[in-house]
C-alpha cells in the first residue's frame, strides 16, 4: 500500500482542477456570448456540424459519415434556396410541401 500513499490528495486536486476549469469555461462562454453573439453562434454552429463528423472519421463509422454528408447536402440546398434574393416563387412552396409531407 506504500505505492498508493498520497493518491487521495492527488485525486482531490484533480477534482478541484476539474471544477475550476468547468466554472471558468462557463464564465468565458457566457461573456463571449454576451459581447459577441454573432461569432459565438457561428463558432458553435460550426462545432456542432464538424465535431460529429470528426468523431465518425476517428472511429471509422462509415454509415454515419454517409448519412451526415447527405444531411449536409440537403440542408445546404435548402439554405441556398432560402438565401437567394429575390426569393424564388417556388422556394416557399417547396418548404410548405415538405412540411405537409412530414405531417402525414
Amino acid at each position: 500500500m506504500k505505492e498508493h500513499a498520497g493518491h487521495d490528495e492527488m485525486h482531490a486536486e484533480m477534482v478541484l482542477i476539474l471544477l475550476v476549469t468547468m466554472t471558468l469555461s462557463q464564465i468565458i462562454l457566457l461573456v463571449w456570448r454576451k459581447n459577441s453573439p454573432r461569432t459565438f453562434h457561428n463558432v458553435t454552429l460550426l462545432g456542432l456540424w464538424l465535431i460529429p463528423m470528426g468523431f465518425s472519421i476517428f472511429f471509422v463509422y462509415w454509415r454515419f459519415m454517409i448519412v451526415w454528408v447527405i444531411f449536409s447536402l440537403i440542408n445546404s440546398f435548402v439554405i441556398y434556396n432560402a438565401s437567394r434574393k429575390p426569393l424564388s416563387q417556388g422556394t416557399p412552396r417547396f418548404e410548405k410541401k415538405k412540411k405537409e409531407k412530414n405531417k402525414k
